[in-house]
């Protein structure tokens, strides 16, 4: 028998009150192991027998069963993602690619191979010479496979135990409003990515930029361009600029690339992003916006007309990294725009036109500012994109000239919708939360030297016209099929509704 824990309060009971309990409780786990069928409680109710009520449910009912839980990614995947397991069950689709593209990424690469040929075995290291003329491999590596690793530490980093001022109890984490007035030093990490994840996926933000119809036919019109779909004429070497810039770390520094993002974040409010997406926007819905590059680059839409246009921007972007300051670069950009622009916009297109130049312009300008702090970090970044190697002949110009300049029924992208869906992005957060968040992130990235590594290897692996033909064409299908929206629900579901296993 088991003590009682109040043994002064079976003192002053009787015996037999004692002999009762128990045999109630015996009864409620011999009920309950036996697993009384319906008959069986219909039998012990009608008798009056109190072990009815007690085994079989209270107050002479059925004990209700608990509902069924709603599917979900930690019940069956298949019902979260049902479009992408038909592509993936249809043979018909090119997702076999797909499995090859991750699979080249995931195998292990050998780092010393280059330098271990050899004729003999005696020249090995360790093992014997293979038949291909090399030595057994002793150093491997996979980007993906290390940045997975370097994922899942800096998420073990990051997390805390600490509560947050003002964290209701049984919490560690403010809303998003409350944490826009806390001190960086009062941030609990890891409730700054809980809160970026509730925008984008409990406020449906991702959704709301996945699904939007307009926006899939930009990215659809993209990827089909890069294909060769539009005019016949793969632009793979479109998808491997960063590619290029990953490979070359001597002229693209990826911490220039992490500061200017950084202060760009802190720059832009979300009433601040609003304003300039809302200039950008406008400009860029304004059907003389076509006309006005057509007329502006020599050829009106031809190979001349291309070419013309990239001589434009790169001169655009060398008024830019020849300057000194943000003010200076403003100042040449608004001499170039007087001497080039503004005097064919009087001519052709009118004072309203011209209106909306200024406003997109002035946005741009204000990040050069000296308070925004950008320019320093612009600037050599913008050395890097007009650098011959990563440029490759002006492409990616050359690429939004051509995209810019179809309509969108013969594979044209509007840009305007593309600019409109972030635009509606920022009003999701007004808090600030996503940028804040994001701000955590760089800066954990910035700081750790192997994360950037494997970032900076695994960019320059995937960027290349080879991977890109595998890994495109099945991205084509999930945009098209609206599969990309599933990942969405995907994240949402591992997040905020499976239960992590206990421990046995």
């Amino acid at each position: 028998m088991f003590p009682d824990p109040h043994p002064s309060r079976l003192a002053k009971g009787t015996r037999g009150a004692a002999l009762t309990a128990l045999a109630l409780a015996s009864g409620i786990a011999l009920g309950a192991a036996a697993g009384c069928s319906t008959a069986d409680c219909k039998s012990m109710k009608g008798s009056g027998s109190a072990l009815g009520d007690l085994v079989c449910g209270g107050q002479g009912t059925n004990a209700p069963e608990p509902d069924a839980p709603l599917p979900n990614a930690c019940t069956d995947i298949k019902l979260v993602m049902p479009g992408f397991f038909v592509l993936l069950e249809d043979p018909t689709q090119p997702l076999a690619s797909l499995r090859e593209a991750v699979k080249t990424l995931g195998t292990p690469q050998c780092l010393d191979r280059q330098h271990q040929s050899c004729t003999a075995d005696t020249t090995c290291p360790v093992g014997d010479c293979g038949a291909d003329g090399f030595c057994p491999c002793q150093t491997t590596y996979s980007p993906l496979s290390d940045l997975l690793v370097i994922t899942f530490k800096g998420l073990a980093s990051i997390a805390s135990t600490v509560a947050e001022p003002g964290a209701p109890g049984g919490s560690f984490c403010v809303t998003p409003a409350q944490a826009a007035l806390l001190l960086p030093s009062q941030i609990n990490r890891t409730c700054e990515i809980r809160r970026l994840l509730d925008v984008l996926l409990q406020q449906n933000g991702g959704q709301t930029l996945l699904n939007d119809p307009n926006v899939q036919s930009v990215v659809l019109n993209l990827l089909r361009y890069v294909e060769g779909k539009t005019d016949g004429v793969p632009h793979y070497d479109l998808f491997t600029t960063l590619g290029r810039m990953a490979q070359n770390p001597g002229i693209c520094a990826p911490s220039d690339a992490y500061n200017l993002l950084d202060k760009a974040l802190l720059y832009y409010t979300p009433a601040k992003a609003g304003a300039d997406l809302g200039a950008i926007q406008d400009l860029l819905a304004d059907p003389l916006t076509k006309q006005f590059l057509a007329g502006l680059s020599t050829g009106n839409g031809t190979a001349a007309g291309r070419q013309s246009l990239i001589t434009l921007v790169h001169d655009l972007v060398g008024t830019i990294t020849s300057a000194d300051s943000g003010e200076h670069a403003t100042a040449q950009i608004d001499n170039l725009l007087s001497k080039v622009v503004y005097p064919y916009i009087e001519q052709h297109q009118g004072q309203a036109f011209e209106a909306k130049v200024k406003k997109a312009v002035a946005a741009f300008e204000g990040l050069l500012s000296t308070p925004a702090g950008v320019f320093p970090f612009l600037k050599p970044l913008l050395t890097c994109i007009n650098n011959p190697v990563v440029d490759n002949n002006g492409e990616p110009v050359g690429a939004l000239y051509d995209l810019v300049s179809l309509q969108s029924t013969t594979g044209g992208i509007d840009l305007a919708t593309l600019v409109g869906a972030v635009k509606t992005l920022v009003t999701l957060d007004p808090t600030g939360q996503v940028s804040r968040s994001l701000r955590l992130i760089i800066e954990g990235a910035r700081d750790d030297d192997a994360a950037t590594e494997a970032v900076r290897a695994l960019l320059g692996q995937v960027l290349t016209p080879g991977l890109a033909q595998k890994l495109l064409p099945p991205l084509d299908v999930l945009v098209q099929k609206q599969v990309l929206g599933e990942v969405i629900t995907l994240l949402d579901d591992l997040l905020y509704k499976c239960t992590p296993p206990t421990k046995k």
